[in-house]
């Protein structure tokens, strides 16, 4: 083990700045990405709240999290509820928790955005770590700058980072940290051995602790590296037993820097779960609405895990046919979700998912030059670089033997492409030749602006249209940029949605009473056909309210909308200083979780959906309920602040706002006669 100090030479400098400028350029793509949504840090998203939700049970000296919040993803045990995600981005909020509920569900793309920053900054010295590894390569040319500056491109703006982004949810965030803990525990390493000191430490300490307590499985692979240089450093010949034991690199502290938070995540999986490592989900709240979830558990003898799924789920991140090449924006797609299954067997789902060969083109193939260097060509000090490699294969190996296919665990598998990456970036920057050089130079490039293409490309069209309940300005908005640019989609005008059409279909419904697209949902016996709304008019049940809450009856609910032909009603109820939301149709009631929504007149967008079988009540983009609702052949009739005759509700003081015009049904219904 080497103990120079690095040289700080001019080839380091031009590396890092290379790097930065690329990574600065794709921080851009990743910021559009980010903020497609809302145009906003600070969007709401379905499942955004639930770290906010454990943030105040923390405060409240409690692990339990109010079912309301979860939702079907609570967990229960011994008459708790609880998250399965690991605290640290809820141990992040309490700063802002503390002091206001104002952002609640909103903080989730700050989060991330910081976690990719972090990332960023790890990947940096991963990167410039490589360059020290191979002492014998010529200095920083023009390519060698390209590259580096192409590395900083595609890990910014063409990694699962973007896809992630696509929907700051709590299972998109989880991913974030894990991923970029993680990467720091691995530059910390690499520092460490190439430069012992105690702050080298320390940021190899707070990166696995980051990441066991963000996603555990990827955590797991942060302690295996360094669990690995722990017994490298005990093993280290010439030194006395002592020596090897202690210092920055000894194999004692680094121990314990794997071992905390290994027994830090046990005992809050004991305590929520009663077991230190596995999940019951059997107990989960899905588990007991869905009868395929609980089949496929009575099969898998109660477990999600097991070899017997590895062959799809390898062939599903390995296949080289992992992304559909469409004729309309952004003009790459997901393959249809549901299957290929290979043997009989039963999966929890198969969402839609790219594969990784194809969305990680530009990493997977530096990180194969760069695994051919570590075994081939042996690099300065390869025993850390073994480490983290072995550590990031252990971190991304339980997706492999899991009964659920996800884009999002693509990001376990970063981690391990990014030290590989560097290390293939500095393998091939001292190519000998111009031409050589030049073809080189070209074809990163073009490798480069793909992946960022293919990944942009997936993610805004999961964010927009694949991802479970998009909102309709979100789907119009996709529509909107696919008519912008010319394109000929596949519209229908008819008086009823069919149960099923081909993916991507449009169907404008009556008098352009409302725009729907045919999203293509994996097949599930809980949520309802993939029809997902564009656009809806009030002909198609869509109304926007002023509402005077200091009218409302504490403790009783007030109709906003109903229909005169069904028991459906959307409704408020103030309850202890919030208000609560909710749609009922029938025996079936949807009650939302309370919410301050302030004191005076609100805005609240209101939808009873008779084409989609769907209502809720939105305020401020924040989806406050939403629930299933009969469907009918034609509209419904609205009574709109008035309680239905002898239904119990009381009628509520509200004032309809002229609603939007059906601009985007014309156009399409127009490009359907043509």
């Amino acid at each position: 083990m080497t103990t120079q100090a690095p040289v700080r030479d001019d080839g380091e400098r031009a590396a890092r700045r290379a790097y930065r400028i690329g990574a600065l350029v794709g921080l851009v793509a990743f910021l559009l990405v980010l903020t497609g949504g809302e145009r906003s840090l600070l969007p709401w998203v379905p499942a955004g709240d639930f770290y906010d939700a454990q943030a105040e049970s923390f405060l409240d000296g409690r692990l339990q999290v109010d079912r309301d919040v979860l939702g079907i993803e609570a967990f229960e045990h011994d008459g708790g509820t609880y998250m399965y995600q690991p605290p640290w981005p809820a141990v992040l909020r309490l700063p802002v928790v503390a002091v206001t509920d104002r952002f609640e569900g909103r903080l989730g793309a700050l989060s991330m955005l910081l976690a990719h920053v972090v990332l960023l900054v790890a990947a940096e010295r991963v990167l410039l770590e490589a360059r020290r590894a191979r002492p014998g390569s010529p200095p920083e040319g023009r390519l060698g700058r390209l590259l580096c500056g192409l590395f900083g491109l595609v890990l910014a703006g063409g990694s699962t980072a973007t896809f992630l982004a696509s929907r700051p949810w709590v299972y998109h965030e989880s991913a974030m940290w894990g991923m970029a803990w993680t990467v720091v525990t691995f530059a910390g390493l690499l520092a460490l051995r190439h430069r012992p000191s105690w702050a080298a430490l320390a940021a190899t300490a707070v990166g696995c602790s980051g990441a066991v307590l963000s996603r555990a499985s990827v955590g797991a692979g942060a302690c295996v590296a360094v669990g690995i240089l722990a017994l490298a450093a005990l093993a280290t010949p010439g030194q006395r037993l002592l020596d090897r034991l202690r210092g920055p690199a000894g194999a004692l502290p680094l121990l314990a820097v794997a071992a905390v938070p290994a027994v830090a995540y046990a005992v809050l999986n004991v305590l929520k779960f009663g077991n230190p490592t596995s999940i019951p989900f059997e107990a989960q709240g899905y588990t007991q609405v869905s009868a395929a979830r609980r089949e496929m558990l009575a099969e898998a003898g109660g477990s999600l895990f097991g070899l017997r799924f590895a062959p799809t789920t390898l062939l599903h991140y390995l296949r080289p046919t992992g992304v559909r090449i469409v004729d309309q924006l952004p003009f790459v797609d997901f393959p249809p979700a549901g299957g290929p299954v290979v043997g009989d067997v039963t999966f929890d789902l198969v969402d839609h998912t790219t594969s990784i060969t194809v969305t990680l083109a530009a990493l997977v193939v530096a990180a194969a030059i760069g695994t051919w260097t570590l075994l081939r060509r042996r690099p300065a000090d390869p025993v850390a670089w073994v480490a983290v490699a072995v550590g990031g294969l252990a971190g991304c190996a339980t997706i492999v033997p899991f009964g659920y296919v996800a884009q999002r665990y693509h990001a376990d598998v970063v981690p391990f492409l990014v030290p590989m990456a560097a290390l293939g970036v500095h393998a091939v920057r001292g190519i000998a030749g111009r031409g050589r050089r030049r073809a080189l130079g070209a074809a990163a490039v073009g490798l480069a602006l793909a992946t960022v293409w293919v990944q942009v490309g997936v993610a805004t069209v999961y964010q927009r249209l694949r991802a479970p309940n998009p909102a309709p300005t979100l789907v119009a908005g996709l529509l909107d940029a696919r008519l912008a640019v010319g394109a000929d989609p596949d519209v229908t005008v008819a008086d009823t949605l069919p149960d099923a059409a081909d993916r991507d279909a449009v169907v404008v419904i009556g008098d352009c009473r409302g725009v729907y697209v045919w999203s293509a949902a994996p097949p599930s016996d809980v949520y309802p056909p993939g029809w997902v709304a564009a656009e809806r008019t009030r002909a198609g049940g869509r109304v926007v309210l002023d509402v005077d809450l200091s009218d409302l009856e504490p403790g009783r609910r007030h109709a906003l909308l109903a229909w005169t032909d069904a028991p459906v009603v959307a409704w408020v109820m103030p309850r202890d200083g919030d208000v609560v939301a909710g749609v009922t149709a029938g025996d079936l009631d949807y009650p939302g979780r309370p919410v301050d929504l302030g004191d005076g007149v609100v805005r609240l967008e209101v939808h009873l959906d008779p084409a989609i079988g769907e209502g809720g009540v939105r305020w401020r983009g924040r989806l406050l309920t939403n629930g299933f609702i009969p469907r009918l052949d034609g509209p419904a009739t609205l009574l709109v602040g008035e309680a239905p005759p002898g239904s119990g509700y009381a009628p509520s003081a509200t004032s309809e706002v002229a609603s939007s015009d059906a601009a985007l049904c014309e156009r399409l219904a127009a490009s359907a006669d043509g």
